[in-house]
């Protein structure tokens, strides 16, 4: 009984002291805190970088595969039973697929995740400090958000608008022109806060040219979108990106070169660009084994 009870005490005062070790109210030390982040353009930077990861592995795969295969462009042959994955690419050459098709489904959640992912980083940025810093990362979410909605209005038509944080729930399908309007006036508003500034600096990232480069497939094809053509405002928008004269089209003996591996932001021609590779990227190399 006295050999419990001595072993019952030791249990207990060695409680008491691992307690009394560890403060029960702690003060949270965060770089998320809404004092102390973001305030920079590094910082601004580093909360959006999660939106570019997820458009990289966007861009190469469902999108890609969308929008190339359902061409004359490209074609996926099958090999054996290798590259036939229950008939996924064949239906998209084929236009045969349904509305339960692997990509299709994989592009609607991919640019839906990308629109959520500005909605949420804006919501995070709404107590950072009044800035030009903030102004611009403000812009180049509405920039990118647009570039989402572009593509959903460019290959499904109808769809959902949601543009608040916490979502509100599924919302009615918004009509292809109220789609358009939508992006060419979150475009527009973007413009004056946008980086001007090309080469290595912006490189993969979203500029005033990318945005202009936008409106301008945005309105090339304006008829099919909203009903009327837009013909003078693409000119417009790719007049400016002419006019700022930081790009060129490349050479003839050097055109080739921008496709491979060692391209980068020397190229002139570039007015937007998603990196992959090895220093931004450690996957979605996924064209590296076709023989173009």
């Amino acid at each position: 009984m006295k050999k419990n009870l001595k072993q019952f005490i030791i249990v207990i005062a060695a409680g008491l002291f691992m307690s009394s070790c560890h403060k029960i109210e702690v003060t949270p030390n965060s770089l998320y805190t809404e004092n102390v982040f973001p305030k920079t353009d590094a910082e601004f930077q580093s909360v959006m970088g999660t939106i570019y990861t997820n458009l990289r592995g966007h861009y190469s795969l469902g999108y890609w595969f969308a929008q190339e295969l359902s061409s004359d462009e490209s074609i996926l042959p099958v090999y054996g039973g290798n590259w036939f994955d229950g008939q996924g690419y064949i239906q998209l050459h084929r236009h045969d697929w349904n509305k339960d098709h692997g990509w299709i489904t994989t592009v609607w959640n991919d640019a839906n995740t990308i629109a959520g992912l500005c909605n949420q980083t804006m919501y995070i940025f709404k107590s950072a400090p009044e800035g030009d810093s903030k102004n611009t990362a403000i812009a180049e979410l509405k920039t990118l958000r647009a570039f989402a909605y572009w593509e959903l209005l460019d290959m499904f038509g109808n769809v959902p608008l949601d543009t608040l944080y916490p979502s509100p729930g599924v919302q009615a399908k918004a009509t292809r022109a109220q789609v358009f309007a939508f992006v060419e006036s979150e475009l527009k508003a973007a413009l004056p806060y946008l980086k001007t500034a090309t080469g290595s600096s912006t490189y993969g990232k979203v500029t005033k040219w990318m945005a202009n480069a936008l409106l301008a497939k945005l309105y090339l094809n304006a008829e099919v979108y909203a009903g009327s053509p837009k013909y003078n405002e693409a000119i417009a928008a790719c007049d400016a990106i002419i006019s700022s004269g930081n790009f060129a089209v490349e050479a003839r003996g050097t055109y080739l070169n921008q496709f491979a591996p060692t391209n980068g932001p020397a190229f002139k021609e570039f007015v937007f660009a998603i990196p992959y590779d090895p220093a931004t990227s450690n996957g979605y190399l996924f064209h590296g084994r076709y023989d173009l």
